[in-house]
């Protein structure tokens, strides 16, 4: 029985090497690829709130998808996007990476988006994402005054699908007795623990509304 020289060998190992670098070179260069798929929505919120604004019935949702390939995006004008709003065929477009939709569902249900991404590759790639509705919101926020002073209420509206506190009407009641200010503030006497109400409304849709009542400490 012969042996190779040693040369040989390390040569014949050395090129083994290379041969399996470039092997695992291709796999790591073929990685399948995935999509990040997020939303948002626009409705008003206050400028402070650290949390992810939720959708209501008529808000406007923003879906956007991104393309990854080992970590690097990928040009979205080179893949043809289908859009699909719970199950349902919106829109197929080359480049088209965001789709627009409004909300028809009501507090408690969910909208499911989903995107399927043809690359030029030929791979098809999908995600979807849930999209939860909720309702208006509001918070009474009280600011005590010196001694002597009043304290001032403010209602603090969430989720309304409005630009601006000016599209919102407040109407306010103290122990069952409506107040005069329609706007999101009010004064009140320090002395006085009564309860509160506050009504708030889009002025635009008499249906968007939601109401709080709080008894003061």
């Amino acid at each position: 029985m012969t042996s190779l020289p040693l040369k040989n060998n390390i040569g014949y190992a050395v090129g083994f090497a290379i041969v399996l670098f470039f092997v695992a070179y291709s796999f790591v260069g073929a990685a399948t690829p995935s999509i990040i798929l997020t939303w948002k929505t626009n409705n008003f919120y206050p400028s402070d709130f650290q949390g992810k604004a939720l959708p209501i019935t008529g808000s406007v949702v923003t879906a956007s998808a991104a393309v990854l390939r080992d970590g690097a995006l990928t040009d979205p004008r080179e893949i043809t996007f289908t859009w699909y709003l719970d199950d349902t065929w919106i829109t197929q477009e080359l480049g088209k990476r965001e789709v627009t939709v409004t909300a028809s569902k009501l507090f408690g249900d969910a909208h499911f988006i989903r995107v399927v991404a043809s690359l030029p590759t030929g791979e098809r790639i999908d995600s979807s994402v849930k999209v939860p509705i909720t309702h208006p919101d509001l918070v009474i926020e009280v600011s005590e005054g010196e001694s002597g002073n009043n304290d001032t209420l403010r209602a603090i509206p969430f989720f309304f699908n409005v630009g601006s506190l000016a599209n919102l009407i407040f109407s306010w009641e103290i122990d069952g007795i409506k107040q005069s200010s329609q706007s999101n503030t009010l004064s009140l006497p320090s002395n006085l623990a009564p309860t509160v109400s506050v009504l708030a409304k889009n002025a635009a849709n008499p249906l968007e509304f939601t109401k709080i009542t709080v008894t003061l400490p």
